[in-house]
């Protein structure tokens, strides 16, 4: 505030200059005029008088009365010229050096304008700013995080794998996930090898339009395909995986009333489905609860 208020003041100052060098140069066209004037009728009766009084036709008092009054005009606008230009050299000087300041001070303020600019807390990107982390008072250091900001025009999902695919997840494969009733495809844009608890983490992107209500933070259960699609047989990975490693399961008699423990292998697995590589066939029903109040028994009683 106060260079703006100093460069208006000299501002000021150097208009009032410039019109002040205006309004003189006017009054000396002004006196210049009625000099020349004068002088014009002081040399008419001067020349006059001269003759007069060569011819002794006038006193002598009266012709130099009129040679000096006609000289001294002459001296007048010499003087009044002269007194003109001292002054009119001065004035551009003047005009000169505030032409300078107010340069010079436009240039500070410009200055003091951007350090002021710099104190705005600017986003990188327009977002929403769903996070922020400053109190009152507090000092900020250039570079420092105040807070999240969130694209709501695009959206990625990071997502935890087991370290056992790590050899298989590779940029470009694709996955699916349901929000709100509706299928959604993801692509693999990021692999993070770094492995930390057993996981290992990618980014996916949405391959097309993303859903409108999902928000930050949000959990979602994504199928990822690790390769082309096979027909295999698989159950349902329920409780009984947890008691019986996948080695055995309870497979019901046909009648629906016993079941038998019966040996299995088992292979590829996701939250859902286990692969089943012997042991059952098509078409049998199985018991895919938890075994843990089943003790050693051989045979399960249906009712």
């Amino acid at each position: 505030m106060y260079n703006s208020s100093q460069l208006f003041l000299t501002t000021n100052n150097l208009r009032s200059t410039k019109l002040a060098l205006q309004q003189n140069e006017l009054a000396l066209q002004g006196q210049l005029m009625e000099l020349d004037y004068q002088l014009a009728n002081q040399k008419r009766v001067y020349d006059t008088q001269k003759k007069m009084y060569e011819k002794n036709l006038t006193s002598q008092l009266d012709f130099e009365r009129e040679r000096d009054y006609y000289f001294y005009l002459i001296k007048k606008r010499e003087l009044t010229l002269e007194n003109h230009q001292q002054d009119s050299l001065f004035r551009e000087q003047q005009v000169a050096q505030l032409e300078y300041s107010v340069d010079l001070m436009e240039k500070n303020l410009a200055i003091i304008q951007q350090q002021l600019e710099n104190l705005t807390v600017k986003a990188p990107i327009k977002g929403q700013l769903t996070s922020l982390n400053a109190e009152i008072g507090q000092s900020i250091s250039r570079g420092e995080n105040l807070g999240q900001i969130d694209d709501i025009t695009a959206y990625k999902i990071r997502a935890a794998i087991d370290e056992h695919y790590i050899a298989r997840v590779v940029v470009g494969q694709k996955g699916t996930f349901t929000f709100d009733n509706n299928t959604y495809s993801l692509v693999i844009k990021t692999v993070y090898p770094e492995v930390s608890g057993g996981r290992f983490e990618v980014d996916l992107v949405f391959d097309g339009e993303a859903p409108s209500g999902i928000r930050r933070g949000q959990t979602v259960h994504i199928r990822l395909e690790l390769s082309a699609p096979e027909e295999v047989l698989y159950v349902e990975m329920g409780g009984f995986y947890q008691t019986t490693g996948g080695q055995w399961i309870f497979v019901v008699e046909p009648g629906g009333k016993a079941a038998v423990r019966s040996n299995i292998r088992l292979g590829r697995s996701n939250t859902q489905f286990v692969e089943v590589l012997e042991g059952l066939k098509e078409g049998e029903n199985v018991v895919t609860s938890s075994y843990d109040n089943y003790g050693d028994i051989e045979k399960l009683n249906i009712n």
